[in-house]
Formats: structure tokens, C-alpha cells, sequence
């Protein structure tokens, strides 16, 4: 039975593919060993297209064409976990210091209190 590879892929199913590079300049060394940069990049994404010439992934930043000749390795992986939601103003931030209400601040920016405040007495 023959092992199944990335040209049998269909449209829709998330991977991730390691290629070598196609944007280091003619005559970089290579190898990070030795300074250079490294040789093999990685692709994940959802499969738009596959084909002789190579196949088309759609990552987060666009679609990249990767051409058959440069694939390394190629494999499936789980779907894409949910984002996460903006988080929310820091404690002390700008939504913090409004929370008092107009009487609570100043436009001299010292907090002052409001009126219903148990802070010390210093009336004395």
C-alpha cells in the first residue's frame, strides 16, 4: 500500500509544511551553526491547491505557492484553536480612572473623592 504524502491532500485541510527557502541571497551561508541562516522554513495553514507543480497554503499572512521541488517534510495537523479575546483595559488605566464618576476627579488631576467616600476623616 502506498504512504500517503501531500499530493493527496484535498482542499480545506490544515498543515504544516517544511521547505527550503526560496528568499536567502545568492551565496548566504547557511546553517546556523556557523552563523548563517537557517535553510528551512515552515508553512501552516489550510490547503487551497495541490498539484504537480507543488501546492498553495493559505497562512494568516496570505497564500504561499510551494513549489513540489522544495518540499522536505509535509503533515497534517489539528484545526486552528479559537482566538482569544482582546483583553480588557489594565487595572489603573484610562477606563479605571473615570470610574468615580465627574466628581471624583478634577481637571487639576488629583483624585479628591467623591462624596459618599468612607476614607479618613480630616476634618480636625
Amino acid at each position: 500500500m502506498r504512504r500517503a504524502t501531500w499530493r493527496d491532500w484535498t482542499p480545506g485541510t490544515r498543515v504544516v509544511v517544511r521547505r527550503l527557502r526560496d528568499d536567502l541571497p545568492a551565496g548566504a551561508p547557511t546553517g546556523t551553526l556557523h552563523g548563517g541562516e537557517p535553510p528551512f522554513t515552515d508553512v501552516l495553514g489550510d490547503v487551497l491547491a495541490v498539484d504537480d507543480a507543488g501546492l498553495t497554503v493559505r497562512t494568516r499572512r496570505g497564500d504561499v505557492h510551494v513549489p513540489a521541488a522544495a518540499v522536505v517534510r509535509a503533515k497534517t495537523v489539528p484545526p486552528a484553536p479559537p482566538r482569544r479575546a482582546p483583553r480588557a483595559a489594565a487595572p489603573g488605566g484610562a477606563d479605571a480612572r473615570h470610574e468615580g464618576g465627574a466628581d471624583a476627579r478634577h481637571d487639576d488631576g488629583h483624585d479628591h473623592g467623591r462624596a459618599d467616600d468612607d476614607g479618613p476623616d480630616r476634618s480636625a
